[in-house]
């Protein structure tokens, strides 16, 4: 386990030191900034647009960084080969991918965190006192970052054995799959989960 979480450490300083990652942040944190003043705008519903803009910013940006920074972590190893050299040392395959994996999970985690604590700041400059319902979206924050962390491991997953290119593409295509599959369970009723 020392194995992992050095790899893990290895690749959060590796993903912090990327700019990309600064922008996107950066632009989330923008997005919520312009949420206030499209909040303005609309008619006693300031909070929900701000909630709903933000949350699609915190849902979207990290989706970019789980995509892209994901792919980018094996094939990035396996360009520059020094994945070579890093499994000649006492270092297992699973050991460096789940090192991988739980470094940048814990990048998203931070930047989802940097994002929610935007999401909040905007909600107390529009409303001032926070009401203890405004607690229910770090419950949509954390289903967030669990759907980045099924992400991650399917971009990782298409890295190993594809271009960065098709990883990215196949990626993608599954998220939105996901996103527009229907649910076809039966309509249940409420007493006894029983089929209709």
């Amino acid at each position: 386990m020392k194995n992992v979480l050095t790899v893990a450490a290895n690749t959060f300083r590796e993903a912090v030191r990327d700019r990309v990652l600064y922008n996107l942040v950066f632009f989330a944190l923008l997005m919520m900034v312009a949420a206030i003043l499209v909040g303005q705008i609309s008619i006693d519903i300031e909070k929900s647009v701000i909630i709903s803009l933000g949350l699609t910013a915190i849902s979207v940006i990290g989706l970019f960084i789980a995509i892209f920074i994901g792919v980018g972590l094996v094939s990035k190893e396996m360009d520059k080969r020094t994945l070579y050299a890093l499994l000649a040392k006492p270092l297992n395959r699973w050991e460096f991918l789940l090192g991988k994996y739980f470094g940048l999970l814990m990048t998203l985690t931070v930047n989802t965190a940097a994002m929610a604590l935007g999401l909040y700041a905007a909600l107390w400059t529009v409303k001032h006192p926070l009401a203890a319902a405004d607690g229910y979206v770090l419950v949509g924050v954390y289903l967030i970052l669990l759907k980045l962390a099924l992400i991650v491991a399917l971009a990782m997953l298409f890295s190993c054995f594809t271009t960065p290119f098709l990883a990215i593409l196949f990626t993608a295509g599954i998220y939105v799959a996901g996103v527009f599959a229907g649910d076809d369970q039966p309509e249940v009723r409420a007493c006894g989960w029983q089929a209709q």
